[in-house]
C-alpha cells in the first residue's frame, strides 16, 4: 500500500526537482504452472505470425510400378505425410510445409512415399 502511495505521488507530483529511483512493487512469486501456460501462450502467438507455405508433392510416375505384381495401378492412402522445414529469411522465420503422396498398389503388396525433402547440407551452407 506504501508503495503504491509514493507511486501515485511521483506520478502526480511537480516536476521542478529531481526524484529519486521509483520503488519497486512487489508481485508475488509465478508458480510453474502459470511460467509454463505463459510460455505456451507466447509460443502460439509466435506461430500465427510466421509466414506458411504448403507444398504438396505427388509420387512421379517413374516409381509407381509394383515389384510384387509388376502393376503400375495405385491408389492414394490417407492424405499423406506432412513434414515441416522452418528457414529464416532477414526480418522474419518461414514454414514449408511438404506433403508427401503415399500411394498403394491395387494387390496391397506395395506402398510408395514421395522420397524425402531433407536439405542437402551443401545447399544449406550456399544460402547462408
Amino acid at each position: 500500500m506504501q508503495a503504491e502511495l509514493e507511486v501515485l505521488k511521483r506520478a502526480f507530483a511537480r516536476r521542478t526537482e529531481k526524484m529519486g529511483k521509483m520503488p519497486k512493487i512487489a508481485r508475488p512469486p509465478r508458480t510453474p504452472a502459470e511460467i509454463a501456460e505463459r510460455r505456451t501462450e507466447q509460443a502460439l502467438l509466435r506461430a500465427e505470425h510466421i509466414v506458411t507455405e504448403e507444398k504438396t508433392e505427388p509420387v512421379p510416375e517413374t516409381l509407381k510400378k509394383c515389384h510384387l505384381c509388376g502393376g503400375t495401378n495405385f491408389r492414394s492412402v490417407g492424405t499423406g505425410k506432412p513434414s515441416e522445414v522452418y528457414s529464416y529469411v532477414p526480418g522474419y522465420f518461414r514454414r514449408v510445409v511438404h506433403t508427401r503422396e503415399v500411394v498403394a498398389c491395387r494387390c496391397g503388396g506395395c506402398v510408395i512415399t514421395y522420397p524425402s525433402c531433407q536439405p542437402r547440407r551443401d545447399s544449406v551452407e550456399q544460402a547462408a
